[in-house]
């Protein structure tokens, strides 16, 4: 066993190198490959100055790193020099120089240039043939080294052997050096120790003179002349010697060297050895011992002189106590001790402790309370079996029992408390009430509060008045003047404490103070006589659990409290409880009802348990406040443990400083205090600097922290540990997690230019758009101010123009030819009629159109009922509208457009195509328009509706300029006699008011000007 620079144990076991924090084992986490130093089964171990382990196995020599999680193994580049396989022992010397003893030798390592030197003193002249078995760098510059043959001392720098000594008498008696694992030891004083196996037990050598003392053990059970076979030797804070041994267990060499203490297997104690064969003993950096046994079974123990002195039935033990627990004590003065238990009473010379078990029936029922009168009578209150009187100077027993026909006598025969007052009155204390032995007569006088009830009564207690204050099983705590034989009743007060108290109570007691004090089911409670209320305390206050058994004071002042989880230490000024439990000696944690407490005259305490009795002075329990260092010992992502090595984790979690963690881990971290004394009252708490503010609380048995999807940021994750008595120490890891590739700076910077470029785009799309709706209306407006004048030209002032001819033609022939002039001035009129038509038509066209109303089927059909009403009557044609597909809303332009190339189509039917059915469609599409206008009459030539040659109206040309300013087409499909059809059709993405795209568009469109399409100069024909 060894320990690194961080405090972990590290053993080897059957299946590899184990860590130990004071919790757990853990195999050395090397990525599991079979030729890791997890899968090392080592002979030897040691650690150097740079806190890395070495380890001696079969067929290797390895290092491991546990601050790096590197491992490294050795082999002899030095074929003179043998192996370095199979290392007995492992040591550094003061130059940092790695020797190890093997099977050929001793060889030194230099771990800078894993070169090997070898020195073998068995092919050393005038040495002979030797075993090396251990070896030990002194600070002189020479290595020890113990052999088959005795001892040799090397020079380190020469490698030549400076001396050897040969254990052996002057008589020619040999001993022989304990094999493998031994060790040779140099105590503080400069004094070597090499364990024997034949010939004695252990010899001391003087490094200077060379001089060999050998001592043997006595009285230990072994055969005459037989070793105990020591094989490990540490030294303790006092100077003694600690052996493992193989046949004796553990040995304690006194610092005087003169005596021997040996501390065997014991079947009747759970926490002693199991094994006598003890194969090593290593000393921590606590000064806590730790020994294997051959079994594998590894033990702690503290080489102090136990604070706690204790009491307890032990079946290997002729002499010690009775079985049962322990139901009362009482020291009659320093050389001896009473304890009563549940099976009889016991009698303890404390200069042998050796015990006497008093074998009377009177006490096979138990007892309960001791007493020692003003004469030197000794009292004892049996459980069932009345009261018992010794008399000392005659060692006579007296009985004392309830007769209930005699009101005199004891109130019940189950004593349960016994007090012997100032004035030597003793006062019984039972199931049924308070007796009092009257000497005189030699009876009692039974006292009973009022109205009187069953009270049982378990402590008594006398306070500077000389009144008595007594415990009750449920009626809280009485206090009994003897003088006026009155009771006051504390029981409301107890149970109205803050926090609550509770109204049994287990023991009383009054201290110098005159403070009254309760020990209670719910903690203890102390009485203010200025109003007689009590306050209590229970486990929020610092003590070890809620109830509180018995109570004693200390030469200071302080209090001392059983509980059933150990006893506690309070200092009623400073409100403070000092908790004391297995860890630190006691025999037992817990202490359980009946409440068993005393103090001798010396100031020594006592408590009872159901495993025996504990003995202590308190000026003997010194507080050791000790800062238990604490460690991060695994991690896990997503549940699973983290190797060294593998991401995120480069070197073991317990030496990094710094990690980095992706934004949507689950990271768990288990932590451990290296507090091998008392690992079990450690506390913990934990707190992440950057997500919370508060510490997390907890316990030895929940030692992990996890924290899920972390934000982006930097942590550090602190975590703090407390022993039973000491200040926090704290572990810190700094945690940085990035934010995701969409929230990195960059990303966003990128968005941001992506937005701003779209925004932009977005503008010039609107721009563009603007633009074409403001050139549309412009080519619109001058379109139609230029067909405006060429109808006016083209039509109407043609014809007024003709008119005009005509009357001045009939005014130039009026005199001579009257009857010409009036023909002349009839064709004028008949011209003039066709004006005023064509005007009424013109003015028709500049009315208000769809823009107000935004149903293009009923505007349409408006215009052929208007049509109809002006044609005669009888041979106007029927017009029929109708709606293909749901109406959808088009652009004001398209919409204005669409109607006036119908009602221009609806006109040229009505008046030139002696029609007698004309069906307007309107089909809205997907992707396409469409208006039809078809009649069923005359018909127009194929020239004339292609517009290849002029017609005598300008209407073709006008719709097809119509069409063109809103992008679409116009067809005109005819026949002579078969009638005519003119088509409208506009692509959805022009016609649609929001429409979605017909055809794929690309962002570069948005630069892309289209040149409004304002008239086709080709577009051009002839009316009907």
């Amino acid at each position: 066993m060894v320990q690194d620079r961080y405090g972990f144990l590290w053993l080897s076991a059957e299946d590899g190198l184990q860590r130990y924090d004071g919790y757990d084992f853990m195999k050395v986490p090397d990525r599991r490959s079979a030729d890791g130093v997890g899968y090392v089964i080592a002979h030897s171990m040691a650690t150097d100055r740079a806190g890395r382990l070495w380890i001696g196995a079969d067929d290797s020599l390895n290092r491991y790193d546990p601050a790096a999680g590197s491992f490294m193994q050795y082999r002899s580049s030095n074929e003179a020099c043998g192996t370095v396989r199979i290392a007995h022992d492992i040591v550094e010397d003061q130059e940092g120089v790695i020797w190890l003893a093997t099977d050929d030798g001793v060889t030194a390592l230099d771990p800078a240039t894993s070169k090997t030197t070898c020195h073998r003193p068995r092919y050393t002249p005038g040495v002979g043939e030797t075993r090396v078995i251990a070896t030990l760098p002194l600070g002189d510059g020479t290595l020890w080294v113990t052999s088959s043959d005795g001892l040799f001392t090397l020079d380190r720098r020469s490698g030549k052997v400076t001396r050897h000594i040969r254990l052996e008498m002057y008589s020619g008696q040999k001993f022989v050096c304990t094999g493998f694992p031994s060790k040779p030891f140099q105590d503080s004083r400069g004094t070597l120790w090499i364990g024997l196996s034949s010939g004695g037990d252990l010899a001391s050598v003087d490094v200077a003179s060379g001089k060999v003392t050998v001592y043997a053990f006595k009285d230990g059970g072994l055969a005459p002349n037989a070793s105990s076979g020591v094989v490990s030797i540490q030294e303790d804070h006092d100077g003694a010697l600690w052996l493992g041994t193989n046949k004796l267990g553990l040995v304690k060499l006194t610092p005087d060297r003169r005596q021997a203490i040996w501390y065997q297997s014991n079947p009747d104690d759970p926490d002693g050895l199991r094994d006598d064969l003890v194969v090593a003993l290593f000393r921590d950096r606590d000064g806590s011992f730790w020994s294997t046994t051959k079994s594998g079974a590894v033990y702690r123990f503290d080489s102090e002189r136990p604070r706690f002195r204790s009491y307890r039935h032990q079946q290997a033990v002729p002499h010690s106590l009775g079985k049962g627990a322990v139901t009362a004590a009482y020291a009659e003065d320093p050389d001896t001790l009473w304890i009563g238990t549940d099976r009889g009473l016991n009698r303890v010379d404390r200069k042998t402790d050796e015990v006497t078990q008093v074998d009377l029936p009177v006490f096979a029922r138990g007892v309960r309370a001791i007493a020692k009168d003003l004469s030197g009578n000794l009292w004892f209150g049996t459980y069932g079996n009345g009261l018992a009187r010794l008399d000392p100077r005659s060692g006579r027993y007296t009985t004392y029992t309830h007769d209930a026909s005699d009101p005199r006598s004891l109130s019940h025969d189950r004593v349960t408390a016994l007090r012997v007052d100032r004035a030597g009155n003793v006062w019984v204390g039972t199931d049924f009430g308070l007796s009092r032995w009257e000497p005189q007569t030699q009876q009692f006088s039974t006292f009973s509060p009022q109205p009187k009830g069953l009270v049982q009564y378990r402590w008594i207690s006398e306070d500077a008045s000389g009144a008595l204050w007594l415990a009750t099983s449920s009626r809280g705590v009485h206090r009994f003047d003897p003088r006026t034989g009155g009771f006051t009743v504390f029981d409301a007060q107890l149970r109205a404490a803050r926090p609550p108290g509770h109204n049994r109570v287990n023991a009383v007691h009054v201290d110098r103070a005159g403070t009254v004090w309760a020990a209670t089911f719910r903690g203890l409670g102390r009485l203010d006589p200025r109003d007689g209320t009590f306050k209590s305390y229970d486990s929020r206050a610092g003590l070890p659990a809620d109830s509180v058994l018995s109570i004693l004071e200390e030469d200071d002042g302080r209090l001392w409290l059983s509980t059933p989880n150990g006893l506690s230490r309070f200092d009623p000024r400073a409100g403070t409880f000092t908790n004391y439990q297995a860890s630190d000696g006691l025999l037992i944690d817990r202490f359980a009802a009946p409440a068993v407490a005393a103090q001798s005259s010396t100031g020594e305490l006592f408590f009872g348990s159901q495993k025996g009795l504990v003995a202590f002075f308190p000026r003997q329990v010194v507080e050791r406040k000790r800062e238990v260092p604490v460690y991060l010992t695994d991690l896990r992502l997503f549940g699973e443990p983290v190797l060294p090595g593998s991401a995120p984790l480069k070197q073991p979690i317990w030496s990094t400083a710094s990690l980095e963690l992706e934004f949507d881990s689950i990271v768990s971290f288990d932590f451990a205090a290296l507090n091998y004394v008392d690992p079990q009252r450690t506390r913990y708490r934990y707190r992440l600097d950057g997500f919370e503010a508060k510490w997390n609380e907890t316990d030895s048995a929940r030692r992990s922290a996890t924290y899920t999807m972390l934000p982006a940021g930097q942590y550090t994750l602190r975590v703090q540990a407390r022993g039973a008595r000491g200040d926090w120490s704290e572990s810190t890891l700094r945690i940085r997690v990035p934010p995701p590739w969409y929230a990195t700076w960059y990303f966003r910077t990128l968005v941001a230019a992506w937005l701003l470029l779209a925004l932009w785009l977005a503008y010039r799309l609107r721009v563009r758009q603007l633009h074409r709706r403001f050139e549309i209306a412009l080519y619109a407006r001058l379109g139609e101010r230029g067909r405006i004048a060429r109808e006016l030209h083209d039509t109407l002032l043609q014809t007024y123009q003709a008119s005009l001819l005509w009357f001045r033609s009939a005014m130039n022939v009026l005199p001579e030819r009257p009857l010409e002039a009036k023909q002349r001035i009839e064709l004028g009129l008949e011209h003039a009629e066709s004006a005023i038509a064509e005007g009424r038509d013109a003015v028709q066209g500049l009315r208000a159109s769809t823009v107000e109303v935004n149903d293009l089927a009923e505007a349409i059909a408006a215009v052929g009922a208007e049509l109809t009403k002006a044609h005669a009557a009888g041979v106007a044609p029927v017009v029929h509208v109708a709606v293909d597909g749901p109406s959808r809303s088009l652009y004001p332009l398209v919409r204005e457009e669409a109607w006036r190339i119908a009602g221009e189509a609806l006109r040229n039917s009505f008046r030139h195509a002696d029609a007698r059915q004309i069906t307007v469609t309107l089909y809205y599409g997907a992707r396409q328009f469409r208006v039809t206008v078809v009649d069923d009459g005359k018909g127009i030539e194929a020239a004339t509706a292609a517009g290849h040659q002029p017609a005598s109206h300008f209407g073709l040309p006008g719709m097809r300029e119509r069409a063109a300013i809103v992008g679409g087409q116009l067809d005109v499909r005819s026949a002579i006699g078969r009638g005519t059809e003119v088509e409208l059709c506009v692509p959805g993405r022009n016609a649609y008011d929001g429409a979605a795209p017909t055809r794929q568009r690309h962002w570069w469109d948005a630069f892309r000007r289209e040149p409004a399409r304002a008239e086709n100069p080709d577009g051009r024909g002839s009316g009907h």
